[in-house]
């Protein structure tokens, strides 16, 4: 298995059925269309603030983590990063995701990255691998459709 930051915008046409079947299986409103806006995301990263860092086994994507990066607005001296998703195929899940954790966290301290946030569906095994890999949990986030 290989692990390697890429850039999103080579990206789109590999991970389309991956990123598909990671909404499908984790959305909780999957009534709502898949639709990723390309040009948010890669607005963001020619700002330097994504890193996308991807999974190969034998050349093919198995998996990705995409991570927003900037200070944080309470603590301007801090700066942080915001896992937007993780996702890997479930034939290798179990070992593809905790080892682009493990990258990602290296990667990210290594640009001076001081604090990263991962959020997870409620009840999602991920949260488990979070709390083993030395993730405190220290939120809950809710939503409520308004229409």
């Amino acid at each position: 298995m290989k692990i390697q930051r890429e850039r999103v915008h080579g990206l789109w046409d590999e991970s389309t059925d991956l990123m598909a079947a990671g909404a499908a299986q984790f959305d909780p409103w999957p009534d709502l269309p898949f639709d990723i806006n390309r040009r948010l995301y890669e607005t963001i990263e020619e700002a330097g603030c994504l890193r996308v860092y991807t999974a190969r086994i034998d050349g093919k994507l198995v998996g990705y983590a995409a991570f927003v990066v900037g200070t944080a607005p309470r603590r301007q001296y801090l700066l942080e990063a915001q896992q937007n998703v993780v996702h890997a195929e479930e034939a290798v899940k179990a070992r593809v995701t905790p080892a682009l954790v493990r990258h990602a966290e290296k990667a990210l301290g290594a640009e001076g990255v001081k604090m990263v946030y991962h959020s997870s569906p409620m009840g999602c095994r991920f949260a488990r691998l979070l709390e083993i890999l030395g993730y405190k949990p220290i939120a809950q986030i809710h939503a409520k459709r308004l229409a």
